[in-house]
C-alpha cells in the first residue's frame, strides 16, 4: 500500500514537472526509482499514463483523467495527515462520552472543566444514562461504567474505587442504629441494575427490608432517600454533601460497605485518538488522587 501511494506521488510529480529528472530531484529519489514507480503503476493499471519522448514527457488522455482523480485523493490524505499531526500537538474534535446518570454532580463537572481549560479545542458530548449502551453501535468514544465485576470485549481501564454507603434520611432513621438486625422491615429503595431484593448481608447477619421502590435511576433513588421514603445504597460521590450537611446519614459506618470499580471502556481496542488518550490520562489522575473519596 505504501509503495502504491509512493507511485501515485511520483506519477503526479512527473506529470506536474513534465520530466522524470526534475521529479526525481524534487522528490529526492533516483531517476531510476522514479521511472520504475511510474512503470509499475502503468503495468498495474494496464494503461499508458505518460507519453515519453527524448525531449519531453506528457500525459495521455487516460493519464489526464487518472491524474485528476488521484490528485484529490492525495490532497485528502495529506490533509488527514496534517490534521492528525495538529491534534497530536493540540487535541481537537468531539469526544463522545457516556456515564451513569448520577455523574451529573459537581465533582465530575470540575474534572470536565479542568480538562476543557487544558484542551479547549476538544468538545465534549456527554450522555448520562444508567442503561449500559452499546458504545460501538452508538458511535461513542468512551463509556464510564461502575461495576464489581466488569465483563467486556472492549478495552477497559480501571480508574478508581467508589464506595456505596447505606444511607437514609434522619426523618426515617432519627438516630444511629446499633445493630443491623434493627433494619428488618425498613422500607428499601431497590436499584434495578443491581438487585438485592431488600436482602442485605452484614458479615454472618442477613436482614430483610421491604422494597417500596424499584427504579433504573440512581438519581431517583437518591431523591427518594432524601425525602425519607426508604433506605438506599448509593455512590458516595452522590451523597457526600448530604452526609456532611446531615440531610442523609450513613448507617453502620464502621461496618465494611459495598465497593465497586469505575472503569473507562473504549470503543476501539487498537487505536485511541489523541483526545481520548489525554482525556483518560487526566481523568485517571484526577480521580486516583482522591480515589473517589
Amino acid at each position: 500500500m505504501l509503495d502504491q501511494l509512493q507511485a501515485l506521488r511520483v506519477f503526479c510529480k512527473v506529470a506536474e514537472l513534465g520530466s522524470f529528472t526534475a521529479a526525481s530531484e524534487r522528490l529526492g529519489i533516483s531517476k531510476s526509482s522514479t521511472t520504475r514507480h511510474v512503470r509499475q503503476l502503468e503495468e498495474r493499471l494496464g494503461v499508458r499514463l505518460l507519453n515519453r519522448t527524448s525531449r519531453k514527457v506528457s500525459l495521455t488522455e487516460m493519464g489526464r483523467a487518472y491524474l485528476e482523480s488521484v490528485t484529490s485523493i492525495l490532497e485528502d490524505l495529506d490533509e488527514a495527515d496534517q490534521s492528525i499531526a495538529r491534534e497530536a500537538q493540540m487535541p481537537a474534535g468531539k469526544l463522545r462520552l457516556t456515564a451513569p446518570s448520577w455523574f451529573g454532580i459537581g465533582r465530575f463537572a470540575k474534572v470536565l472543566a479542568n480538562f476543557r481549560r487544558q484542551y479547549p479545542q476538544v468538545d465534549l458530548d456527554i450522555a448520562l444514562s444508567d442503561r449500559q449502551v452499546d458504545i460501538v453501535e452508538e458511535g461513542l468514544d468512551v463509556a464510564l461504567r461502575v461495576s464489581t465485576r466488569l465483563k467486556t470485549s472492549l478495552l477497559a481501564q480501571e480508574l478508581c474505587t467508589i464506595r456505596f454507603p447505606l444511607v437514609a434520611s434522619p426523618t426515617l432513621v432519627p438516630h444511629q442504629l446499633q445493630h443491623p438486625e434493627t433494619l428488618n422491615g425498613f422500607p428499601w429503595l431497590e436499584y434495578r441494575y443491581f438487585p438485592l431484593e431488600g436482602r442485605l448481608q452484614f458479615g454472618p447477619t442477613q436482614v430483610e427490608l421491604e422494597t417500596v421502590i424499584h427504579s433504573n435511576s440512581t438519581t431517583m433513588l437518591y431523591q427518594a432517600a432524601r425525602t425519607g421514603m426508604g433506605v438506599a445504597m448509593l455512590p458516595e460521590w452522590l451523597v457526600e454533601e448530604d452526609l456532611k450537611s446531615g440531610s442523609l446519614i450513613e448507617l453502620f459506618p464502621a461496618l465494611p460497605g459495598m465497593e465497586a470499580k469505575l472503569f473507562a471502556v473504549c470503543s476501539s481496542r487498537r487505536y485511541l485518538s489523541v483526545r481520548v488518550q489525554v482525556f483518560l490520562k487526566q481523568l485517571a489522575e484526577s480521580l486516583s488522587s482522591r480515589d473517589g473519596r
